[in-house]
Protein backbone atom coordinates (compact mmCIF):
# COMPACT_ATOMS: atom_id res chain seq x y z
CA UNK A 1 0.00 0.00 0.00
CA UNK A 2 0.96 3.65 -0.63
CA UNK A 3 2.76 5.88 1.96
CA UNK A 4 0.90 8.61 3.53
CA UNK A 5 1.71 11.55 1.57
CA UNK A 6 2.78 14.25 4.73
CA UNK A 7 0.62 16.78 4.11
CA UNK A 8 1.95 20.62 3.49
CA UNK A 9 1.30 22.59 6.43
CA UNK A 10 2.18 26.37 6.41
CA UNK A 11 3.44 27.41 9.83
CA UNK A 12 0.80 30.03 10.79
CA UNK A 13 2.65 33.48 11.20
CA UNK A 14 0.08 35.73 13.40
CA UNK A 15 -0.36 39.17 11.66
CA UNK A 16 -2.96 41.86 11.26
CA UNK A 17 -4.78 42.94 7.12
CA UNK A 18 -3.70 46.27 5.90
CA UNK A 19 -5.52 47.77 3.07
CA UNK A 20 -6.56 50.88 1.31
CA UNK A 21 -10.07 52.23 3.22
CA UNK A 22 -11.73 55.13 2.41
CA UNK A 23 -15.16 56.61 0.49
CA UNK A 24 -15.37 57.32 -3.30
CA UNK A 25 -17.62 59.86 -4.23
CA UNK A 26 -19.26 60.55 -7.76
CA UNK A 27 -17.46 64.00 -8.14
CA UNK A 28 -14.46 63.02 -11.06
CA UNK A 29 -16.56 64.38 -14.25
CA UNK A 30 -14.02 67.20 -14.47
CA UNK A 31 -11.23 64.93 -14.48
CA UNK A 32 -10.60 62.44 -17.35
CA UNK A 33 -7.80 60.25 -16.80
CA UNK A 34 -8.06 57.15 -18.80
CA UNK A 35 -6.02 53.92 -18.26
CA UNK A 36 -6.40 51.67 -20.95
CA UNK A 37 -9.70 52.92 -21.32
CA UNK A 38 -10.33 52.41 -17.58
CA UNK A 39 -11.33 55.66 -15.22
CA UNK A 40 -12.15 56.29 -11.66
CA UNK A 41 -15.76 55.94 -11.36
CA UNK A 42 -16.50 52.90 -13.74
CA UNK A 43 -18.22 49.89 -12.71
CA UNK A 44 -16.50 46.55 -12.69
CA UNK A 45 -19.19 45.03 -15.66
CA UNK A 46 -17.63 48.11 -17.96
CA UNK A 47 -13.98 47.10 -16.81
CA UNK A 48 -14.81 43.28 -17.28
CA UNK A 49 -16.19 44.62 -20.69
CA UNK A 50 -13.33 46.00 -22.02
CA UNK A 51 -10.39 44.18 -20.18
CA UNK A 52 -11.83 40.73 -19.34
CA UNK A 53 -11.56 38.97 -16.18
CA UNK A 54 -7.84 38.80 -14.55
CA UNK A 55 -6.00 35.76 -13.74
CA UNK A 56 -4.96 37.61 -10.62
CA UNK A 57 -7.69 39.27 -8.45
CA UNK A 58 -8.36 39.19 -4.57
CA UNK A 59 -10.82 40.20 -2.08
CA UNK A 60 -10.31 42.01 1.59
CA UNK A 61 -12.64 43.82 3.75
CA UNK A 62 -11.45 46.40 6.26
CA UNK A 63 -13.44 48.33 8.57
CA UNK A 64 -16.01 46.45 6.80
CA UNK A 65 -15.91 47.61 4.03
CA UNK A 66 -14.93 45.52 0.94
CA UNK A 67 -12.60 45.82 -1.89
CA UNK A 68 -12.01 43.86 -5.20
CA UNK A 69 -8.19 44.25 -6.55
CA UNK A 70 -7.60 43.00 -10.07
CA UNK A 71 -3.95 42.61 -11.68
CA UNK A 72 -3.59 43.02 -15.65
CA UNK A 73 -0.39 43.23 -17.23
CA UNK A 74 -0.30 47.54 -17.49
CA UNK A 75 -3.14 48.39 -15.04
CA UNK A 76 -4.30 47.42 -11.42
CA UNK A 77 -7.61 48.17 -10.35
CA UNK A 78 -9.05 48.26 -6.85
CA UNK A 79 -13.36 48.37 -6.28
CA UNK A 80 -15.58 48.93 -4.12
CA UNK A 81 -19.02 48.42 -4.25
CA UNK A 82 -17.96 47.09 -7.85
CA UNK A 83 -16.86 50.86 -8.50
CA UNK A 84 -12.92 51.61 -9.65
CA UNK A 85 -11.43 53.68 -6.67
CA UNK A 86 -8.09 53.09 -7.69
CA UNK A 87 -5.64 52.86 -10.29
CA UNK A 88 -2.05 51.94 -10.96
CA UNK A 89 -0.50 51.82 -14.30
CA UNK A 90 2.93 51.50 -16.06
CA UNK A 91 1.63 51.80 -19.66
CA UNK A 92 3.69 54.47 -21.33
CA UNK A 93 0.74 55.28 -23.29
CA UNK A 94 -0.61 56.92 -20.43
CA UNK A 95 -1.05 60.62 -20.35
CA UNK A 96 -2.05 63.28 -17.68
CA UNK A 97 -3.78 66.30 -18.93
CA UNK A 98 -0.77 67.84 -18.13
CA UNK A 99 1.49 65.98 -20.33
CA UNK A 100 3.04 63.72 -17.51
CA UNK A 101 3.64 60.33 -18.38
CA UNK A 102 5.66 57.00 -17.67
CA UNK A 103 9.31 58.65 -18.83
CA UNK A 104 8.27 61.57 -17.44
CA UNK A 105 11.06 63.23 -15.63
CA UNK A 106 11.03 65.10 -12.31
CA UNK A 107 11.37 68.69 -13.11
CA UNK A 108 8.59 68.18 -15.37
CA UNK A 109 6.06 66.64 -12.77
CA UNK A 110 7.48 70.05 -10.43
CA UNK A 111 6.57 72.61 -12.77
CA UNK A 112 3.36 70.59 -14.12
CA UNK A 113 1.82 70.62 -11.02
CA UNK A 114 1.42 73.29 -7.89
CA UNK A 115 0.50 71.31 -5.34
CA UNK A 116 2.46 68.54 -4.66
CA UNK A 117 4.49 66.71 -1.95
CA UNK A 118 7.97 65.06 -1.98
CA UNK A 119 7.82 61.67 0.44
CA UNK A 120 11.24 60.23 -0.11
CA UNK A 121 12.94 58.49 -2.64
CA UNK A 122 11.84 55.76 -1.90
CA UNK A 123 7.99 56.24 -2.33
CA UNK A 124 7.98 59.12 -4.64
CA UNK A 125 5.67 62.28 -5.25
CA UNK A 126 2.35 63.08 -4.38
CA UNK A 127 0.48 65.61 -6.54
CA UNK A 128 -3.15 66.73 -6.72
CA UNK A 129 -5.26 67.94 -9.80
CA UNK A 130 -8.68 68.76 -9.16
CA UNK A 131 -10.70 65.73 -7.21
CA UNK A 132 -7.29 63.44 -8.36
CA UNK A 133 -4.60 62.68 -6.63
CA UNK A 134 -1.64 61.18 -8.31
CA UNK A 135 1.17 59.46 -6.66
CA UNK A 136 3.64 58.87 -8.78
CA UNK A 137 7.39 56.59 -8.41
CA UNK A 138 10.60 57.37 -9.41
CA UNK A 139 13.69 55.49 -11.01
CA UNK A 140 16.19 58.26 -10.37
CA UNK A 141 14.55 61.19 -12.27
CA UNK A 142 12.01 59.66 -14.07
CA UNK A 143 8.20 58.58 -13.44
CA UNK A 144 8.44 54.65 -13.47
CA UNK A 145 4.23 54.33 -12.42
CA UNK A 146 1.32 56.20 -12.01
CA UNK A 147 -1.04 55.85 -9.34
CA UNK A 148 -4.70 58.24 -9.70
CA UNK A 149 -7.07 57.85 -7.18
CA UNK A 150 -10.16 60.04 -5.47
CA UNK A 151 -8.58 62.17 -3.18
CA UNK A 152 -11.22 60.89 -0.34
CA UNK A 153 -10.28 57.63 -1.36
CA UNK A 154 -6.81 58.02 -0.47
CA UNK A 155 -6.72 59.66 3.01
CA UNK A 156 -7.10 56.66 5.17
CA UNK A 157 -4.56 54.94 3.71
CA UNK A 158 -1.91 57.58 3.29
CA UNK A 159 -2.19 58.48 6.80
CA UNK A 160 -1.48 54.69 7.30
CA UNK A 161 1.22 54.32 5.01
CA UNK A 162 3.09 57.74 4.87
CA UNK A 163 2.42 58.58 8.40
CA UNK A 164 0.22 62.42 7.50
CA UNK A 165 -3.14 63.38 7.20
CA UNK A 166 -3.39 64.13 3.02
CA UNK A 167 -5.95 67.25 3.69
CA UNK A 168 -3.54 68.73 6.03
CA UNK A 169 -0.82 68.27 3.45
CA UNK A 170 -3.00 69.48 0.40
CA UNK A 171 -5.30 71.98 1.74
CA UNK A 172 -2.65 74.78 1.80
CA UNK A 173 0.48 74.13 -0.43
CA UNK A 174 1.99 77.06 1.08
CA UNK A 175 2.16 76.14 4.32
CA UNK A 176 4.99 75.22 6.56
CA UNK A 177 4.03 71.75 7.65
CA UNK A 178 6.74 68.93 7.16
CA UNK A 179 6.17 65.54 6.52
CA UNK A 180 6.76 62.91 8.99
CA UNK A 181 9.84 61.17 8.03
CA UNK A 182 8.80 57.27 7.04
CA UNK A 183 9.72 54.51 9.99
CA UNK A 184 11.18 52.01 8.12
CA UNK A 185 11.08 49.35 10.38
CA UNK A 186 7.42 50.17 10.87
CA UNK A 187 6.84 49.58 7.22
CA UNK A 188 8.24 46.33 7.36
CA UNK A 189 5.84 45.44 10.11
CA UNK A 190 3.03 46.36 8.38
CA UNK A 191 3.76 44.96 4.76
CA UNK A 192 5.35 41.15 7.12
CA UNK A 193 1.96 41.40 8.49
CA UNK A 194 -0.01 41.53 5.29
CA UNK A 195 1.64 38.92 3.57
CA UNK A 196 1.28 36.82 6.58
CA UNK A 197 -2.61 37.43 6.23
CA UNK A 198 -2.33 36.51 3.09
CA UNK A 199 -0.97 32.98 3.71
CA UNK A 200 -3.22 31.92 6.19
CA UNK A 201 -5.93 31.40 3.13
CA UNK A 202 -3.65 28.50 2.71
CA UNK A 203 -4.88 26.69 5.67
CA UNK A 204 -8.54 26.28 4.17
CA UNK A 205 -6.51 23.98 1.30
CA UNK A 206 -5.08 21.64 3.50
CA UNK A 207 -7.90 19.91 4.91
CA UNK A 208 -9.62 18.89 1.48
CA UNK A 209 -5.89 18.13 0.36
CA UNK A 210 -5.59 15.62 3.25
CA UNK A 211 -8.86 13.80 3.29
CA UNK A 212 -8.09 13.30 -1.00
CA UNK A 213 -4.79 11.98 -0.33
CA UNK A 214 -6.69 9.72 2.04
CA UNK A 215 -9.56 8.67 0.50
CA UNK A 216 -6.98 7.83 -2.39
CA UNK A 217 -4.95 5.31 -0.02
CA UNK A 218 -7.86 3.21 0.64
CA UNK A 219 -8.77 3.46 -2.79
CA UNK A 220 -5.69 2.01 -3.93
CA UNK A 221 -5.61 -0.64 -1.21
CA UNK A 222 -8.55 -1.60 -2.53
CA UNK A 223 -7.59 -2.03 -5.90
CA UNK A 224 -4.95 -4.16 -4.56
CA UNK A 225 -7.30 -6.45 -3.20
CA UNK A 226 -9.62 -7.17 -6.46
CA UNK A 227 -8.90 -9.15 -9.31
CA UNK A 228 -12.09 -8.49 -11.25
CA UNK A 229 -10.74 -5.29 -13.85
CA UNK A 230 -14.54 -4.12 -13.33
CA UNK A 231 -14.88 -4.08 -10.03
CA UNK A 232 -11.21 -2.02 -10.18
CA UNK A 233 -12.05 0.42 -12.68
CA UNK A 234 -14.96 2.30 -10.36
CA UNK A 235 -12.37 2.91 -8.05
CA UNK A 236 -9.77 4.31 -10.61
CA UNK A 237 -11.91 6.34 -11.88
CA UNK A 238 -12.40 7.89 -8.50
CA UNK A 239 -8.27 8.14 -7.86
CA UNK A 240 -7.62 9.82 -11.10
CA UNK A 241 -10.89 12.64 -10.09
CA UNK A 242 -9.36 13.03 -6.74
CA UNK A 243 -5.85 13.53 -8.05
CA UNK A 244 -6.99 15.89 -10.59
CA UNK A 245 -8.74 18.01 -7.35
CA UNK A 246 -5.57 17.39 -5.37
CA UNK A 247 -3.45 19.44 -8.54
CA UNK A 248 -6.50 22.54 -8.58
CA UNK A 249 -5.99 22.74 -4.84
CA UNK A 250 -1.97 22.90 -4.99
CA UNK A 251 -2.27 24.86 -7.56
CA UNK A 252 -4.16 27.61 -6.09
CA UNK A 253 -2.62 27.27 -2.75
CA UNK A 254 0.67 28.15 -4.98
CA UNK A 255 -1.00 31.34 -6.15
CA UNK A 256 -1.28 32.57 -2.58
CA UNK A 257 2.28 31.80 -1.50
CA UNK A 258 3.80 33.86 -4.61
CA UNK A 259 0.93 36.67 -3.62
CA UNK A 260 2.39 36.43 0.02
CA UNK A 261 5.92 36.79 -0.99
CA UNK A 262 5.20 39.37 -3.56
CA UNK A 263 4.21 41.52 -0.40
CA UNK A 264 6.90 40.04 1.43
CA UNK A 265 9.27 41.77 -0.93
CA UNK A 266 7.82 45.35 -0.32
CA UNK A 267 8.87 44.80 3.09
CA UNK A 268 12.32 43.87 1.59
CA UNK A 269 12.86 46.91 -0.40
CA UNK A 270 12.70 48.80 3.07
CA UNK A 271 15.43 46.79 4.99
CA UNK A 272 18.45 49.33 3.75
CA UNK A 273 16.56 52.07 5.23
CA UNK A 274 17.13 50.69 8.71
CA UNK A 275 19.78 52.76 11.26
CA UNK A 276 19.86 50.32 14.03
CA UNK A 277 22.30 48.16 13.39
CA UNK A 278 21.01 45.31 15.43
CA UNK A 279 17.35 45.78 13.90
CA UNK A 280 19.43 45.92 10.67
CA UNK A 281 20.92 42.29 11.02
CA UNK A 282 18.19 40.58 12.07
CA UNK A 283 16.19 42.07 9.22
CA UNK A 284 18.70 41.05 6.78
CA UNK A 285 18.52 37.38 8.38
CA UNK A 286 14.79 36.69 7.80
CA UNK A 287 15.50 38.48 4.20
CA UNK A 288 17.69 35.76 3.62
CA UNK A 289 15.31 32.99 5.49
CA UNK A 290 12.49 33.96 3.52
CA UNK A 291 14.39 33.79 0.03
CA UNK A 292 15.07 29.92 0.86
CA UNK A 293 11.89 29.18 2.28
CA UNK A 294 9.87 30.45 -0.69
CA UNK A 295 12.51 28.64 -3.24
CA UNK A 296 11.91 25.65 -1.27
CA UNK A 297 8.28 25.87 -1.29
CA UNK A 298 8.68 26.18 -5.20
CA UNK A 299 10.47 23.14 -4.86
CA UNK A 300 7.87 21.61 -3.30
CA UNK A 301 5.39 22.60 -5.44
CA UNK A 302 6.49 21.35 -8.38
CA UNK A 303 7.77 17.92 -6.83
CA UNK A 304 4.35 17.63 -5.62
CA UNK A 305 2.55 18.07 -8.76
CA UNK A 306 5.08 16.28 -10.34
CA UNK A 307 4.06 13.25 -7.91
CA UNK A 308 0.16 13.31 -8.65
CA UNK A 309 1.06 12.82 -12.16
CA UNK A 310 2.77 9.45 -11.12
CA UNK A 311 -0.35 9.02 -8.91
CA UNK A 312 -2.75 8.93 -11.76
CA UNK A 313 -0.44 6.63 -13.98
CA UNK A 314 -0.03 4.10 -11.17
CA UNK A 315 -4.15 3.80 -10.84
CA UNK A 316 -4.33 3.63 -14.37
CA UNK A 317 -1.80 0.95 -14.58
CA UNK A 318 -3.85 -1.06 -12.10
CA UNK A 319 -6.64 -1.65 -13.97
CA UNK A 320 -4.32 -2.32 -17.23
CA UNK A 321 -4.76 -6.29 -18.08
CA UNK A 322 -1.47 -6.17 -19.55
CA UNK A 323 0.51 -4.32 -17.26
CA UNK A 324 3.37 -6.90 -15.59
CA UNK A 325 3.33 -7.26 -11.76
CA UNK A 326 6.84 -5.90 -12.22
CA UNK A 327 6.34 -2.48 -13.62
CA UNK A 328 3.46 -2.07 -11.26
CA UNK A 329 5.73 -2.75 -8.87
CA UNK A 330 8.25 -0.28 -9.79
CA UNK A 331 6.04 2.45 -10.49
CA UNK A 332 4.94 1.70 -6.83
CA UNK A 333 8.56 2.04 -5.90
CA UNK A 334 8.86 5.53 -7.46
CA UNK A 335 5.87 7.15 -6.03
CA UNK A 336 6.93 5.88 -2.61
CA UNK A 337 10.34 7.68 -3.41
CA UNK A 338 8.33 11.22 -4.40
CA UNK A 339 6.50 10.85 -1.36
CA UNK A 340 9.44 10.78 1.05
CA UNK A 341 11.28 13.37 -0.86
CA UNK A 342 7.86 15.68 -0.59
CA UNK A 343 8.73 14.82 3.54
CA UNK A 344 11.59 16.14 3.23
CA UNK A 345 10.71 19.50 1.81
CA UNK A 346 8.32 19.99 4.32
CA UNK A 347 9.97 19.01 6.77
CA UNK A 348 12.75 21.82 5.90
CA UNK A 349 9.60 24.32 4.92
CA UNK A 350 8.19 24.44 8.19
CA UNK A 351 11.90 24.85 9.99
CA UNK A 352 12.47 27.50 7.80
CA UNK A 353 8.95 28.66 8.67
CA UNK A 354 9.90 28.54 12.24
CA UNK A 355 13.33 30.16 12.08
CA UNK A 356 11.77 32.96 9.75
CA UNK A 357 9.06 33.62 13.07
CA UNK A 358 11.74 33.38 15.46
CA UNK A 359 13.72 36.29 13.49
CA UNK A 360 10.84 38.37 12.62
CA UNK A 361 9.91 38.40 16.17
CA UNK A 362 13.33 39.53 17.29
CA UNK A 363 12.91 42.27 14.38
CA UNK A 364 10.17 44.10 15.92
CA UNK A 365 11.64 43.71 19.30
CA UNK A 366 15.21 45.31 18.44
CA UNK A 367 12.93 47.78 16.08
CA UNK A 368 10.42 48.94 19.03
CA UNK A 369 7.51 48.15 16.69
CA UNK A 370 5.45 45.74 19.26
CA UNK A 371 3.42 48.01 21.79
Amino acid sequence: MLMMKTPKIVIPLVGSLFLIAGCFENKLDANEFVVNDIKLGDSLDEVEENLGIPSNQDSSEINGTEFLSYDYDLVDLIFRENIVVGITSEDEEFETEQGIAIGSDRTTVEEAYEEKKQISDAYGMMVKDGDILLHMMFNEDDVTSIHLSDLDEMADYLEKDFGFDIYTAFEDHTSEMELKPINSSEMIYDYLEESVQKEIEIEDKQGPLTEAETNEMEWYGEMLALSNIEDIEPLVDEAIASADERKSLVEEEQLIMEQSFSIFQEAEAFTEDINDEDAKNYADEFVIIMNNRYDTYEELYDTYLQSIEEDILLYEMVKDEEVELEELQEQHEMVNEMYNEISELNEQFNQLTAEFNDTKLAFYNEAGVLE
